[in-house]
């Protein structure tokens, strides 16, 4: 208060003793000077209310009669006895919505607005500051408007006489503070759960103080426990396998020194001793060419490395069994060029033409007479409009050279179904073909053979579906067998499983679920090419009306709108067209889960005489145009999985099914505003007619 009056009374004093100066005599009017004082008086209640008025948090004053020892329970009662207000400020009121002149005449106004699950730690916050007489200090919410406000509380006392005290405090409204701490939590939390979900750590080296930090997953993926374990470049070093140690080292020793990244797969001994994959990279910070900082992510690939060599074991064995055949196999691409072979097509290649194929090189370049180029042309392109057969070709020069083959093409298609390739398998037939007087036994023999190699593929597709079959088997017994035993330990240990055991134990149950329902995805994806196809007239809106009730029937608890334009009449494969709308409307369904009002639209537009477009629209979670290329092929997951569930393969198996109609699908979304899937199939005979 000193500070004011110091800088503001001169002025004052200056302004009216000028008007007022003592007369001669050294006297003054002593009415006018009682009036300077009034007036002195009244601009520092002026200045005061003015600095007041312009603080942004509440200012209130307590006069607090004299009280003993006060305990919580008590204190309420004591405040409505023993407390009066001597001042309150036009804000203080604002931020508590109180009426002033009501505050003033009743000061326990105040305490109907402390929220309740926050009253009994303002009661007791209170009784201590009052039995001490020290610093009073609280956080909480008052309710506004029937809405809560978070408010700071601090208040300072000053001892009377009588034993009592005056209590000068604030009152400040932290609402946007406090959401946005929640947000910085809500934040820490989402990126904690990021880093478990993709086992990916962080770490960073500041040079300037010295240190190293680990983020949370990076302790956890080294087994260690961050309350008692204080990292070092040093001693983190130590946790790799010896053979790598000099590897990360140096790597490390270069980014310090001289600011070279590193990106690196290594091999980590944790805490416990289990050995793990690890990849480490690392990004440098530098300031006046100098490294002060290296920060860098760490994660766990084991899986990663497990599944890269499996793959590789099998692929070693697809080359060992294409070795093992005596009878040429070999693939091209579209452009008629190699892209395998086993040993026995490089041999007759050498035989026939004198030169060893290459990868890469085409095999038309091989054929030196003009028709069997052009036939052995007409079959690659055969095969690669996605036809299969067999056929009989030549090769090598007119003469002792020449061989006949009895060639089996196959189109080879790629994860989106497109054909990228053909394959083909050749049985050399010459020594047949040179049996004089044979030609009635020939045909007859061709017959056979054809038949015969028509009930081969036959047979071929049907050990393919076992196979098929098999493997589900064969994968999904040890699924169940870990579902089973990862249930009967939650039964039998549950008790003494920590809460980070029994979330493992639900991660475990988890991932086997999924990769259970990604194996019958894929085998939903392989059936849709082999099965019997045949087209009638019928109305896709019943269809669509099956597939969303049913849905709703698995989830009443959901409230969401559909709309189906009708009829929609298509000639289709009925059991097609239902894993086409279960696959398409179920993604629909999923995805508006988040939707504050859920809405899913099945409408159709004419395109031309013989072709309607079908399109099912939803308002959910949608995805970012710049993505829409990967939408169709398989395992191409656009949401995380803690967000949507699903493998990824549905919208491959809606176009495949599209494909056999003969049709067309696209895709069409923006992020948070929803999705359209649109596709084509031919018009009903009775809607032309």
């Amino acid at each position: 208060m000193k500070g004011p009056r110091a800088f503001r009374r001169p002025q004052l004093t200056r302004r009216l003793l000028g008007r007022f100066a003592p007369n001669a005599e050294g006297r003054g009017p002593a009415s006018e000077t009682g009036r300077i004082r009034d007036l002195q008086i009244q601009e520092e209640r002026d200045l005061y209310r003015d600095l007041v008025a312009s603080q942004p948090t509440g200012i209130y004053r307590l006069h607090v009669r004299p009280v003993a020892a006060v305990q919580a329970e008590e204190w309420e009662d004591i405040y409505r006895s023993h407390y009066q207000v001597e001042f309150v400020s036009d804000r203080f009121c604002e931020i508590a919505g109180l009426d002033r002149e009501a505050f003033l005449a009743e000061p326990g106004l105040i305490l109907a607005r402390i929220h309740p699950d926050d009253r009994a730690g303002f009661s007791k916050r209170n009784s201590e500051a009052l039995t001490r007489v020290i610093r009073f200090w609280w956080e909480g919410r008052l309710i506004v408007e029937g809405s809560p406000r978070w408010v700071h509380f601090e208040s300072t006392p000053r001892k009377l006489p009588d034993g009592g005290a005056l209590w000068t405090g604030v009152l400040t409204d932290i609402s946007e503070r406090r959401q946005r701490e929640e947000a910085f939590r809500r934040m820490h939390r989402l990126l904690r759960q990021a880093e478990r979900i993709a086992k990916v750590g962080g770490w960073e080296i500041d040079l300037e103080t010295n240190t190293l930090y680990w983020s949370e997953e990076t302790f956890h993926i080294y087994e260690l426990d961050p309350a008692s374990y204080t990292p070092t470049v040093e001693n983190s070093i130590q946790f790799y396998a010896p053979e790598w140690r000099p590897v990360i080292t140096q790597a490390v020793q270069r980014a310090i020194e001289t600011g070279e990244n590193f990106d690196l797969d290594l091999e980590l001994l944790t805490a416990t001793g289990r050995r793990l994959w690890v990849h480490a990279a690392s990004q440098v910070y530098m300031k006046e060419s100098h490294v002060i900082k290296v920060q860098g992510s760490f994660r766990d690939i084991t899986q990663e490395r497990q599944a890269a060599e499996a793959l590789a074991a099998n692929h070693a064995l697809l080359v060992g069994i294409m070795e093992s055949l005596e009878f040429p196999i070999f693939s091209l691409d579209r452009a008629y060029c190699y892209t395998s072979y086993n040993e026995a097509h490089k041999a007759v290649m050498r035989t026939l033409y004198g030169s060893d194929i290459t990868l890469g090189s085409s095999m038309l370049d091989f054929q030196v007479v003009p028709k069997d180029r052009a036939t052995a042309k007409a079959h690659l392109d055969r095969a690669l409009a996605g036809e299969s057969f067999v056929e009989e070709a030549a090769s090598g020069s007119e003469g002792t050279l020449r061989r006949y083959f009895e060639v089996s093409h196959a189109p080879i298609r790629g994860a989106d179904g497109e054909v990228t390739g053909v394959a083909v398998m050749a049985r050399d037939t010459t020594e047949g073909r040179r049996m004089a007087a044979e030609i009635l036994d020939l045909n007859r023999d061709l017959e056979q053979r054809v038949e015969q190699r028509t009930r081969q593929l036959e047979i071929s597709d049907q050990e393919l579906e076992a196979f098929a079959y098999t493997m589900s088997h064969d994968l999904k017994a040890p699924l169940r067998a870990i579902n089973g035993f990862a249930d009967a330990l939650g039964k039998d240990a549950g008790s003494i499983l920590s809460p980070e055991g029994h979330g493992h134990l639900q991660r475990v149950q988890m991932g086997a679920e999924r990769l259970g329902r990604l194996i019958d995805d894929l085998l939903q994806l392989s059936r849709v090419g082999r099965d019997d196809f045949a087209t009638i007239p019928l109305d896709l809106a019943s269809l669509a009306e099956q597939v969303l009730v049913n849905l709703q029937l698995g989830q009443p608890e959901r409230v969401l709108v559909w709309e189906i334009e009708r009829p929609l009449r298509v000639n289709g494969d009925p059991r097609l067209l239902r894993v086409l709308l279960e696959n398409l409307l179920g993604n629909a369904w999923k995805f508006t889960a988040h939707a504050v009002e859920p809405h899913i639209w099945v409408s159709a537009r004419r395109t031309d005489h013989t072709t309607v477009e079908i399109t099912i629209r939803d308002n959910g979670a949608g995805f970012a145009s710049a993505q829409v290329g990967r939408l169709f092929t398989p395992f191409q997951r656009l949401h995380r999985t803690d967000e949507f569930s699903g493998s990824g393969i549905g919208l491959a198996i809606a176009k495949r099914i599209i494909s056999r109609h003969g049709g067309q699908i696209r895709a069409e979304g923006e992020l948070g505003k929803g999705a359209a899937i649109s596709f084509t199939l031919p018009r009903s005979v009775e809607d032309l007619s």
